[in-house]
């Protein structure tokens, strides 16, 4: 059995996979382009959790990114350098989940970004962990 914090980025990777198959479905007459975003914020978060089981230090079931970022900070300040993809996409993972009367339609540059930024927190978590040096401070 994988260890807790893999099984955290497998579900992240998950996540990804399901944005990249919105994205590229680009025959697909009115793609869900919110739930690409949904997916990339939800990947983050995965990926931020993933870290702090690795770490053993515990947090609240909570969906807000930047919560999520502070202990990740106070860790290993390296993750300050995540700060603004966390901010970004904070309003990813709640506000889009709900129909409520204020809709967002997102663009395909939009949800590309999320996709990117998503990859590139994927990247930057995964070598805290694989490199031992870099895992503190």
């Amino acid at each position: 059995m994988s260890a807790p914090h893999e099984r955290w980025f497998q579900k992240a990777d998950h996540d990804l996979a399901n944005a990249r198959i919105v994205l590229d479905a680009k025959d697909v007459p009115s793609r869900p382009l919110d739930t690409v975003c949904f997916h990339c914020q939800q990947a983050v978060e995965k990926y931020l959790k993933g870290f702090l089981t690795f770490k053993g230090i515990e947090f609240r079931k909570e969906h807000d990114l930047e919560y999520l970022l502070d202990p990740c900070i106070r860790e290993n300040a390296s993750f300050g350098q995540i700060e603004n993809v966390a901010e970004a996409m904070n309003g990813y993972g709640v506000a889009i989940r709900y129909p409520t009367d204020f809709m967002v339609d997102y663009t395909e540059e939009e949800a590309g970004a999320a996709l990117k930024w998503a990859g590139q927190v994927s990247d930057f978590v995964r070598s805290k962990i694989d490199d031992p040096n870099k895992a503190s401070g």
